[in-house]
């Protein structure tokens, strides 16, 4: 799904939940013992500089 200008229709929708608290109670903790993320390969990855910085000045990063 490629969108242009940043516009999005209807049809680009997906419903996930009745109402916003119903989504974040669907919201649980990664556990990659449990997920099968087969298939699933990303193919680029963003972070902000300054962020990384951050995370890296704080210990949270090798």
């Amino acid at each position: 799904m490629e969108f242009e200008d940043n516009e999005m229709e209807t049809q680009d929708l997906y419903y996930v939940a009745p109402s916003f608290d119903d989504f974040l109670q669907m919201i649980k903790p990664y556990d990659p013992e449990e997920d099968d993320l087969d298939g699933y390969e990303g193919e680029e990855v963003w972070i902000d500089p300054d962020f990384l910085k951050e995370l890296k000045d704080k210990g949270l990063l090798d």
